[in-house]
């Protein structure tokens, strides 16, 4: 595209006589400009901010296009009648979407001139968006059914229906787009729609319709990419504060290395937390932090993301990753998984721990062999209606689970294995009452765990809080077996090694303080608090010397309810002391932070974005403050679905998949079916 084009042509594809919008599939005269593709924009996907687009796009043109009916606007129809020809707009004939439910008198109005103008009119395309409005009219007008008398359709309204099934007609278009979404979002293969199944259901529910091929279907999906990429494109540009996650996944059927990205920010409206995969790039070299650098380079450059709008980046612990972020970004940038950290712990401990260690393999054989004997496990379900679990070095908390499942299900595996020759012996008595207790003692890590991979609420400013009710947790833990206490002391003491210091990231101090259910609450460490409250001032004096304007408000969802392990048990015990023994901060403090200090902690189901939205006039200068921290996540959670995604879509019979449609299908299934513009269609 020249740099002269104009940004209509992101929404349409190129024809003789106009252009095929890439939302609706539907065919929009043009005559020397792009007027009609704009108004065509303007009328039926309302939502797309076309001035944003226009922006971030840099159009040369400095004044939005008038809008003004062209002779050659498909929305014009000809009608003649009576021998005078007149000329009228769909807009006076089609009720628009924008127009209230409540105009019930409006659906009759529509059908006699319907009624009036069937005969006149015979273009195919403007007979189809017709029926659309008219049907989407019938919807509307539902709530006033009791008001209005419903009319019998026309014959020609009824054969119209009918043609809208076939190739350019409205109701072709919107099962065909629907058809794309369901194999986007299900992971489906696009070759679906070439199965007998598949054109037998769709052989009784639409007889006219005509299946589109696997290969319709790339191109359409690779249409879809290019205007909603651009959308979310828009969108990132006007989010002030953005959270990465990255990591590298090796797809084991191809052998071949992809580099994930997703971000995570605040909604435009301040009303939600969003999430968006950027990218999965196929890697064609090695994984030195040099490359590392330049793919994610790429990625943001693509997105159009400035390096001033990443407000943290998380990875894993990998050392290529590590450098690649601290000399791209900084190292004060930089956030490990904590959840992956905590499985290390973890996994570190069961080492250090030869006993435990043996225990764990010997169960681990035990699963093994059901899992590998065909006999075995048909006996044992006979008996079961659970199924054992096996644990799994790179998933988290699976010898938690692995455990626990093997401890309610003992008794039926001791008696399904002496039948059976060739099984593993059982563990004994002691070591299942060591196996009990090193569950007890796993349990609150996974409590944990599940508590920061939230993706739908905050979860940077729960790292130190949930760190401290972990170590307040287990060491209460009565343990009787001496092997058992030996791994107790070796959790603690890993978790002192890797999480001892953790106070000292000032960012998630930042964040923790700033977290009205938490505050100082949780901050063990004085001089660490005292340098995050200190950096909190100074960010509020820096607001108070700029001539800033006000900032917009953040709200949205956090549901942090009750843990059921009441791994949260120490937090409350901390907010009953609370007024007692903390006291007042001094004057040096500005008066809204000090106010905000030493207001009450809310409780750990209260909506913390709700909180700043609602409190953001009585504390101005902090709310400025708090805003980069609502939406950074804490673990690598996001990416790792991501590449569970992408494993279910590369499958033995789609070894084939190129990296470019593996990127735009998980791009795509990403997102929500608002996004999508299904219901303007």
């Amino acid at each position: 595209m020249s740099s002269n084009s104009s940004t209509m042509w992101k929404y349409f594809d190129k024809c003789d006589n106009g252009g095929l919008c890439k939302l609706c599939r539907m065919m929009v005269k043009t005559c020397g400009n792009t007027t009609n593709l704009k108004q065509h924009l303007k009328r039926k996907h309302s939502s797309i901010n076309i001035n944003v687009s226009a922006s971030a796009c840099k159009s040369t043109r400095s004044d939005p296009i008038a809008f003004k009916n062209d002779e050659d606007d498909p929305s014009i129809v000809q009608s003649t009648q009576s021998g005078t020809q007149t000329q009228t707009t769909l807009d006076t004939v089609v009720m628009s979407h924008s127009w209230p439910t409540s105009q019930c008198s409006g659906y009759e109005s529509v059908l006699l001139k319907s009624s009036e103008l069937s005969d006149s009119v015979s273009d195919v395309s403007v007979v189809s968006n017709f029926t659309v409005a008219t049907s989407t009219t019938r919807s509307s007008s539902s709530a006033c059914s009791k008001q209005s008398k419903l009319m019998q359709p026309t014959i020609d309204q009824s054969f119209n229906e009918i043609r809208s099934f076939e190739k350019g007609g409205a109701k072709s278009i919107s099962v065909t787009n629907s058809i794309v979404y369901m194999l986007v979002k299900d992971n489906m293969p696009l070759w679906s729609t070439e199965k007998d199944g598949f054109k037998l259901l769709m052989k009784t529910v639409a007889p006219k319709y005509k299946i589109p091929s696997r290969k319709t279907i790339t191109k359409l999906i690779s249409s879809k990419y290019d205007v909603l990429s651009t959308q979310i494109k828009n969108k990132l540009s006007l989010v002030e504060n953005i959270t990465l996650t990255t990591d590298i996944w090796t797809d084991t059927i191809n052998t071949k290395g992809y580099l994930g990205m997703t971000g995570h920010f605040l909604s435009l409206s301040k009303l939600q937390l969003e999430s968006v995969t950027l990218g999965v790039l196929e890697l064609q070299e090695h994984h030195t932090s040099e490359n590392i650098i330049g793919w994610l380079n790429n990625l943001l450059v693509k997105w159009g993301i400035k390096k001033n709008q990443i407000i943290l980046i998380v990875t894993g612990n990998g050392a290529n990753i590590k450098n690649a972020v601290y000399n791209f970004f900084g190292k004060d940038k930089h956030l490990p998984c904590f959840a992956h950290i905590l499985n290390l712990v973890v996994q570190n401990a069961l080492d250090d721990t030869n006993d435990i260690a043996n225990l764990i393999n010997e169960i681990k054989r035990l699963v093994t062999f059901f899992k590998h004997s065909v006999a075995a496990t048909d006996e044992f379900n006979k008996i079961s209606k659970l199924k054992l679990k096996q644990s799994v070095p790179t998933r988290w908390n699976s010898i938690y689970y692995m455990l626990e499942r093997f401890i309610i299900c003992s008794d039926n595996i001791a008696s399904t294995i002496v039948k059976f020759h060739n099984s593993p012996p059982m563990i004994s008595g002691t070591q299942l009452f060591i196996a009990k207790e090193i569950m007890f003692l796993l349990k609150p890590f996974e409590a944990a765990t599940k508590e920061l991979c939230g993706q739908n609420y905050v979860t940077a400013s729960k790292v130190i809080p949930l760190l401290h009710c972990l170590i307040k947790k287990i060491e209460p833990i009565e343990i009787k077996n001496v092997i058992s206490l030996d791994f107790k002391n070796n959790l603690l003491k890993n978790l002192n090694i890797r999480f001892g210091r953790v106070e000292y990231l000032e960012i998630l101090s930042i964040a923790t303080i700033l977290d009205p259910r938490f505050k100082t609450l949780h901050s063990n460490d004085p001089i660490a608090s005292s340098k995050a409250i200190d950096t909190i001032k100074k960010k509020i004096i820096d607001i108070r010397t700029e001539c800033s304007e006000s900032s917009s408000s953040n709200t949205g969802n956090s549901s942090d309810d009750e843990n059921p392990d009441n791994l949260w048990s120490v937090h409350k015990e901390l907010v009953s002391k609370k007024a007692v023994n903390e006291p007042m901060y001094s004057n040096e403090m500005p008066t809204d932070l000090k106010h905000y200090l030493n207001q009450p902690t809310l409780s750990l189901g209260d909506d913390i974005l709700k909180f700043w939205d609602t409190h953001g006039p009585i504390y101005p200068n902090l709310k400025k403050v708090v805003e980069p921290y609502l939406a950074m996540v804490a673990t690598l959670a996001p990416s790792e679905c991501l590449f569970s995604k992408a494993g279910q879509i590369v499958t033995d019979s789609r070894n084939r998949l190129t990296g470019k449609n593996l990127n735009q299908l998980l791009f795509l299934g990403s997102l929500s079916e608002k996004d999508w513009h299904l219901d303007l269609i």
